[in-house]
Protein backbone atom coordinates (compact mmCIF):
# COMPACT_ATOMS: atom_id res chain seq x y z
CA UNK A 1 0.00 0.00 0.00
CA UNK A 2 1.10 3.19 -1.02
CA UNK A 3 1.18 5.64 1.65
CA UNK A 4 0.27 9.45 0.31
CA UNK A 5 2.99 11.97 -0.15
CA UNK A 6 1.73 15.41 1.60
CA UNK A 7 4.29 18.37 1.05
CA UNK A 8 3.46 21.75 2.66
CA UNK A 9 3.15 24.86 1.02
CA UNK A 10 4.15 27.07 3.04
CA UNK A 11 5.73 30.00 1.23
CA UNK A 12 5.51 33.79 1.50
CA UNK A 13 5.16 34.30 -2.40
CA UNK A 14 4.22 32.95 -5.58
CA UNK A 15 7.79 33.06 -6.70
CA UNK A 16 8.63 30.34 -4.03
CA UNK A 17 5.35 28.83 -4.39
CA UNK A 18 6.41 27.91 -8.47
CA UNK A 19 9.26 26.95 -6.80
CA UNK A 20 8.31 24.10 -5.10
CA UNK A 21 5.72 23.17 -6.93
CA UNK A 22 8.42 22.59 -9.81
CA UNK A 23 10.96 20.14 -7.46
CA UNK A 24 7.43 18.35 -6.67
CA UNK A 25 7.08 16.13 -10.05
CA UNK A 26 4.06 14.74 -11.30
CA UNK A 27 0.92 16.68 -9.89
CA UNK A 28 -1.45 13.48 -9.31
CA UNK A 29 0.99 11.75 -7.01
CA UNK A 30 1.38 14.28 -4.53
CA UNK A 31 -0.98 15.89 -1.76
CA UNK A 32 -0.02 19.64 -0.99
CA UNK A 33 -1.45 21.01 1.91
CA UNK A 34 -2.06 24.83 1.88
CA UNK A 35 -2.37 26.59 5.10
CA UNK A 36 -3.71 29.60 6.53
CA UNK A 37 -0.29 31.64 5.45
CA UNK A 38 -0.67 30.88 1.68
CA UNK A 39 -4.58 31.08 1.98
CA UNK A 40 -5.51 34.63 3.64
CA UNK A 41 -2.59 36.02 1.18
CA UNK A 42 -3.36 35.17 -2.05
CA UNK A 43 -7.11 33.34 -1.22
CA UNK A 44 -8.81 30.50 -3.18
CA UNK A 45 -6.86 31.05 -6.49
CA UNK A 46 -3.95 28.98 -5.71
CA UNK A 47 -6.38 26.45 -4.43
CA UNK A 48 -8.30 27.08 -8.14
CA UNK A 49 -4.89 26.88 -9.76
CA UNK A 50 -3.54 23.49 -8.20
CA UNK A 51 -7.09 21.56 -8.77
CA UNK A 52 -6.84 22.91 -11.82
CA UNK A 53 -3.45 21.28 -12.51
CA UNK A 54 -4.39 17.79 -10.70
CA UNK A 55 -2.70 18.45 -7.07
CA UNK A 56 -4.79 16.62 -4.47
CA UNK A 57 -5.31 19.75 -2.11
CA UNK A 58 -5.67 19.21 1.99
CA UNK A 59 -7.24 23.12 2.84
CA UNK A 60 -5.43 23.05 6.23
CA UNK A 61 -7.85 26.20 8.16
CA UNK A 62 -8.82 24.55 11.29
CA UNK A 63 -12.22 26.05 11.14
CA UNK A 64 -13.62 26.71 14.92
CA UNK A 65 -17.07 28.90 15.44
CA UNK A 66 -20.80 28.48 15.92
CA UNK A 67 -22.16 25.66 14.14
CA UNK A 68 -24.01 27.51 11.32
CA UNK A 69 -20.64 29.93 10.29
CA UNK A 70 -18.80 26.92 9.82
CA UNK A 71 -21.42 24.97 7.46
CA UNK A 72 -21.27 28.31 5.68
CA UNK A 73 -17.23 27.78 5.60
CA UNK A 74 -17.15 24.65 5.10
CA UNK A 75 -20.55 24.56 1.77
CA UNK A 76 -17.91 27.32 0.29
CA UNK A 77 -14.50 25.33 0.44
CA UNK A 78 -16.25 22.28 -0.42
CA UNK A 79 -17.20 24.03 -3.53
CA UNK A 80 -13.25 24.57 -4.50
CA UNK A 81 -12.53 20.66 -5.51
CA UNK A 82 -10.62 19.45 -2.61
CA UNK A 83 -10.01 16.58 -1.26
CA UNK A 84 -9.32 17.43 2.44
CA UNK A 85 -9.88 19.64 5.44
CA UNK A 86 -9.96 20.65 8.69
CA UNK A 87 -12.07 21.87 12.04
CA UNK A 88 -10.74 21.99 15.28
CA UNK A 89 -12.54 18.90 17.61
CA UNK A 90 -12.40 21.46 20.65
CA UNK A 91 -15.53 23.35 18.91
CA UNK A 92 -17.79 20.42 19.47
CA UNK A 93 -20.14 17.57 17.99
CA UNK A 94 -22.73 20.04 16.50
CA UNK A 95 -19.70 22.07 15.02
CA UNK A 96 -18.32 19.11 13.20
CA UNK A 97 -21.75 18.02 12.63
CA UNK A 98 -22.64 20.95 10.59
CA UNK A 99 -19.10 21.20 9.21
CA UNK A 100 -19.56 17.60 7.59
CA UNK A 101 -23.32 18.67 6.10
CA UNK A 102 -21.40 21.99 5.02
CA UNK A 103 -19.17 19.69 3.12
CA UNK A 104 -22.11 17.86 1.43
CA UNK A 105 -24.09 20.84 0.38
CA UNK A 106 -21.28 22.76 -1.25
CA UNK A 107 -19.41 19.26 -3.12
CA UNK A 108 -20.68 19.59 -6.75
CA UNK A 109 -22.39 16.89 -8.02
CA UNK A 110 -20.26 13.95 -9.67
CA UNK A 111 -17.27 15.38 -6.83
CA UNK A 112 -16.22 13.29 -4.14
CA UNK A 113 -16.95 14.56 -0.58
CA UNK A 114 -13.77 15.95 0.71
CA UNK A 115 -12.14 14.17 3.85
CA UNK A 116 -13.18 16.28 7.13
CA UNK A 117 -10.38 15.73 9.56
CA UNK A 118 -10.60 16.84 13.41
CA UNK A 119 -7.38 18.45 15.22
CA UNK A 120 -7.86 17.89 18.51
CA UNK A 121 -5.02 19.97 20.37
CA UNK A 122 -2.36 22.24 19.02
CA UNK A 123 0.81 21.05 19.65
CA UNK A 124 1.99 24.21 21.04
CA UNK A 125 0.07 23.64 23.69
CA UNK A 126 1.65 22.68 26.71
CA UNK A 127 0.05 20.38 29.70
CA UNK A 128 0.28 23.66 32.18
CA UNK A 129 -1.60 25.76 29.57
CA UNK A 130 -4.11 22.71 29.37
CA UNK A 131 -4.01 23.35 32.51
CA UNK A 132 -4.48 27.06 33.44
CA UNK A 133 -5.73 28.60 30.03
CA UNK A 134 -7.90 25.85 29.39
CA UNK A 135 -8.91 24.70 32.62
CA UNK A 136 -8.77 21.19 31.59
CA UNK A 137 -8.21 18.52 34.53
CA UNK A 138 -7.33 16.26 31.71
CA UNK A 139 -3.49 15.35 30.36
CA UNK A 140 -3.03 16.56 27.37
CA UNK A 141 -2.32 12.79 26.68
CA UNK A 142 -6.13 12.11 27.74
CA UNK A 143 -7.31 15.42 26.27
CA UNK A 144 -6.39 14.32 22.63
CA UNK A 145 -7.87 11.02 23.36
CA UNK A 146 -10.74 12.19 24.64
CA UNK A 147 -11.41 14.68 21.36
CA UNK A 148 -10.20 11.87 19.05
CA UNK A 149 -12.92 9.68 20.05
CA UNK A 150 -15.73 12.27 20.09
CA UNK A 151 -14.69 12.96 16.29
CA UNK A 152 -14.64 9.32 15.78
CA UNK A 153 -17.86 7.97 17.38
CA UNK A 154 -19.81 10.55 15.05
CA UNK A 155 -19.52 8.65 11.86
CA UNK A 156 -20.41 10.75 9.92
CA UNK A 157 -21.26 9.44 6.26
CA UNK A 158 -23.28 10.63 3.46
Amino acid sequence: MNKPVIVALDVEDKTSLDRLLNKLGDPKDITVKIGMELFYQFGTEPVKELVAKGYSIFLDLKLHDIPNTVYNGMKQIAKLGIQYTTIHALGGSEMIKKAHEGLIAGTPKGKSLPKLLAVTELTSISDDSLANEQNCKLTMKDQVISLAKMAKNMELTV
